[in-house]
């Protein structure tokens, strides 16, 4: 269960800003409070504390960063972002997440951005928020999950997102889950190489639609849109904590496709 956001195009210093008020979401977090107390999930309270990392692209470079590292540990963490954003020449898209988890090990090696390839030539990274059932997500794909112990969701979501994409699914189809491996929450964002040599950005919110009747899990989970000029924004709703502005609300089970188009590839001769 974590908190993610999606910044896209050339207003930096608006970024700057949903960035300050991002390094404030992690703590005191009265919406998930509310939701993990509903869900009785006793060991977690308001907090987001389980690390965090971004992703961002600009046309010449792709930078990431992550740690597993207690976030009230890593005191610099937000101003090595910001120090990156503010030396962007052009145009950028930048998804960062902070994490918690519910169960088994956060480590720097099973957390995001998570990346994947397939074998017919699709690559890409991986954020997400959600809270699912993994053993029924790992059956699904043939896995047997106590082999994985050391892993985590995103190592199952990975497998079968792959797996699909590599039958020619759409990318729509290849991020369904059985319904009965989502708890309450299945939303996602990736950035993806595909096999027409395009990159694009997807994000997927998902709330299961027996959990849309419960104020609280929606009020958590549900995803804000705010668009610019020059400047696409998409977080959770924990944004207008920070920033009082009118957002809308990103329409449940809806992907979102965006066209990278800035990002310059370099193809070499050896004649």
């Amino acid at each position: 269960m974590c908190r993610i956001l999606f910044l896209k195009w050339e207003n930096k210093e608006k970024t700057l800003e949903y960035l300050d008020a991002f390094s404030k979401s992690w703590t005191c977090d009265k919406r998930f409070e509310k939701l993990t107390q509903n869900l009785n999930v006793k060991w977690l309270k308001d907090q987001h504390i389980h690390g965090w990392w971004y992703l961002l692209v600009t046309s010449k470079n792709v930078s990431t960063y992550l740690t597993s590292e207690f976030i009230r540990d890593d005191v610099s963490w937000i101003e090595k972002l910001k120090t990156e954003v503010k030396n962007i020449s052009w145009k950028f898209v930048l998804f960062a997440e902070i994490r918690v988890t519910d169960r088994w090990y956060v480590s720097a090696f099973n957390s995001h951005p998570f990346t994947f390839s397939t074998r017919n030539w699709i690559d890409g990274f991986l954020f997400h928020n959600w809270f699912l059932d993994w053993d029924v997500v790992a059956k699904d794909i043939w896995i047997n999950p106590e082999l994985y112990k050391t892993k985590n969701s995103s190592t199952f979501i990975w497998l079968s997102i792959s797996k699909n994409l590599e039958q020619w699914k759409s990318m729509l189809e290849s991020l369904f889950l059985p319904d009965d491996s989502i708890r309450t929450t299945y939303n996602l964002m990736l950035f993806i190489h595909d096999n027409n040599w395009k990159f694009k950005a997807y994000i997927y919110p998902h709330i299961k639609k027996s959990a849309l009747a419960f104020d609280y899990i929606c009020d958590c989970n549900k995803l804000l849109r705010k668009d610019y000029d020059d400047l696409i924004y998409i977080w959770s709703s924990t944004i207008s904590d920070y920033i009082h502005e009118e957002f809308s609300v990103l329409e449940n089970n809806k992907l979102l496709e965006f066209d990278i188009d800035f990002v310059e590839e370099y193809y070499f001769s050896w004649e």
